[in-house]
Formats: structure tokens, sequence, C-alpha cells
């Protein structure tokens, strides 16, 4: 006979939650970042972070000269500091039990651990919430704008375009520096390896030489590949039509379309370590827990700190790629988008 499923939120079935919040909290916790691993897991992850967090980039020009006894310099060592800052965000959600009630039946999740599937579907509803609030997590990586009076992820930090804008706009960017680059076309089948071919050939040369990632749009990406095709007519479609890298820069630049920069006019080239995250999950601030609202609904909180940071923008470590209909002026008044 199948079991019946209640309606009504017992004693026992709300001690059953509060028990597996309690006893799977660092996993509970933890999932919200594993969902976003597409976006955070090109990133370098940063624990223990509550508030700010400086960063230090080192660079020195002290340098070797022919002999002189009498030889002696001033030190060279420039440090630009950046700050790596989590704000505090939370999400209360209610639901009811019942409509999960069929949940164990054909589950499957790639994100959720094994050991959480064969768990009980306790277990599974709150394994299921907490994904589903880290895939809003990746979008803020990229897209966040701090808004402290907001509701969304998007408003608990500025994610790496704001932060690039606003670099841009303080001239921290720019084409002078060399860690900025434009073009002005739309992005089609006919240009899209030219453009990716120029921005390789207008990266410092240190950055050149490192493993890089350019972080586009997929259709930036599609347009690219299509283009490579009609330039390379010989290519077997089936064998090495999608580039992983782009062409001129000696396997060192792999394009990385993210959903995220999708329609975006700002795209970037740099490293997995020159791309933090931060978040301070392991506190005793960070929880999740369990409350009853009413006789057929429970409460689900959960307390987050998460920030994103360039650890650099020297131009040796990073390249700003936007598109803008016109050139920029020198006198026009600077600002993102």
């Amino acid at each position: 006979m199948a079991k019946e499923v209640k309606i009504k939120i017992s004693e026992e079935v709300f001690e059953d939650y509060k028990k597996t919040a309690d006893k799977w909290e660092p996993v509970l916790l933890d999932l919200p970042i594993r969902a976003a691993k597409d976006v955070l897991g090109l990133m370098t992850g940063v624990k223990g972070v509550r508030g700010k967090k400086h960063f230090g980039a080192i660079s020195g020009h002290s340098q070797f000269a022919p002999f002189k006894r009498n030889r002696e310099s001033e030190a060279s060592v420039d440090i630009d500091y950046r700050t790596l800052e989590t704000h505090p965000g939370n999400v209360v959600e209610l639901f009811a039990p019942v409509d999960y009630s069929m949940l164990a039946m054909g589950y499957d999740d790639p994100v959720i651990g094994e050991g959480v599937k064969k768990a009980s579907t306790t277990l599974k509803v709150l394994a299921m919430l907490c994904k589903a609030r880290g895939e809003s997590l990746a979008d803020a990586a990229i897209n966040g704008i701090r808004n402290p009076e907001g509701d969304t992820a998007l408003d608990l930090c500025d994610g790496l375009l704001e932060i690039l804008k606003k670099e841009w706009g303080a001239n921290r960017i720019s084409l002078d520096k060399g860690n900025y680059y434009e073009y002005h076309e739309d992005i089609t089948a006919e240009n899209a390896v030219d453009i990716a071919k120029d921005i390789v050939r207008n990266l410092h040369p240190k950055l050149r030489k490192l493993d890089s990632f350019l972080f586009c749009s997929q259709h930036f990406a599609d347009m690219y590949n299509e283009g490579y095709l009609l330039s390379h007519p010989a290519v077997p479609y089936n064998d090495k039509y999608e580039q992983a890298y782009v062409e001129g820069s000696n396997k060192k630049l792999t394009l990385m379309p993210l959903p995220e920069l999708e329609g975006s006019t700002w795209f970037f080239v740099t490293q997995k370590d020159n791309l933090l995250w931060g978040t301070d999950n392991e506190s005793d601030e960070s929880f999740v827990d369990i409350m009853r609202k009413d006789h057929y609904t429970l409460s689900f909180a959960s307390h987050i700190w998460f920030g994103v940071q360039f650890h650099s923008i020297d131009p040796r470590k990073l390249m700003v790629v936007r598109w803008t209909p016109v050139p920029v002026e020198d006198d026009e008044p600077l600002g993102g988008e």
C-alpha cells in the first residue's frame, strides 16, 4: 500500500526538517557555490572573507647594470592593492513539504552529490532549494550591481562587468594604459576572426605569453566558428569546426563564451587566478534554518557572504574588450554603459 501523504505538517515532519538542516548545514551552505560552478569554476575562490580583504599585486623595476663600486639606487617596487569585498545576503523561502512528496521518484541532479541523492526526501527538498539559490550567483558574479536595498542576487554585489566599467570610468582602464581595446563593427561571420586576431595582436606581450580566456558571448563564439570555417574551407566540419583557441594566439587564448555575457558589449581577457570570488560560508554567521510558518508551510532561511574582484587590472594580466558604434573621443566624459 502506498505511503499516505500528509498535507498538515506534523511535529515529527517539522523536527525531521530541523534535524536535517542542522546535520547537513555545511553541504547546504556549499551547494549554492557548486551550482554556480559554470562561472565560479573559472575563477579562484577565497574562503573566510567577511567584509573586505586586500590583495596586493607586486611589480618591480630593479635591474642589474655593469659593476660600479659606488652604485646605488632607490628601490622601485610598486604594489597595487585591490579589495575583494563580500556582502551579506539572505533568503527566506516558504514551501509546503507535501508539494515535494514524490521527489524521490526518478530524481537525478549532477550538482547534488551521490550522498545527498541517496538520502531522505527531506534532504533532497532542502538541497534542491539551495541549488536554485546558487544559479543566480553565477549571474551576480558577472552582471551584479550593488544595491543594499535590492531584492535579487544581482543587487548583492558589484559583478565583474560593473567593476570594469567603474575602473574604465575612473580612467584606470584605457587605451593609453594598454588594458583596453574597442571595436566598432557588429560581429558577423565575416569579421569575427579578424576582430579576435586583432585582440590578440593588441595584448601586452607578457599577457600574450599567459594561458588566458577570452570571456565573451556565445554569439561572438558562434560567429568566430562560422568565420573560421569560411576562411578555412578545407577543415572537416565534424573535426575542427569548434575552435577552442583564437587563431594567432599560439593556443594561449581560449574562447570562453558565457550565457551571462549574452547581449553585453563588454568582454575581457584574463586568467583564472586573476578572477576572485569570496565567501564566508564556513563561519558561524553563515547558516541554514527551518521554522514553521503555519499548518501547511515551512520557511527555509539561509545566509551567505559573497563578492567578486579582479586581482589585477595591469595590462600584463587583463585586457578589456568593448564594442562601441563609434570611437570614444579623448574628451568624451568617461563612464560605464
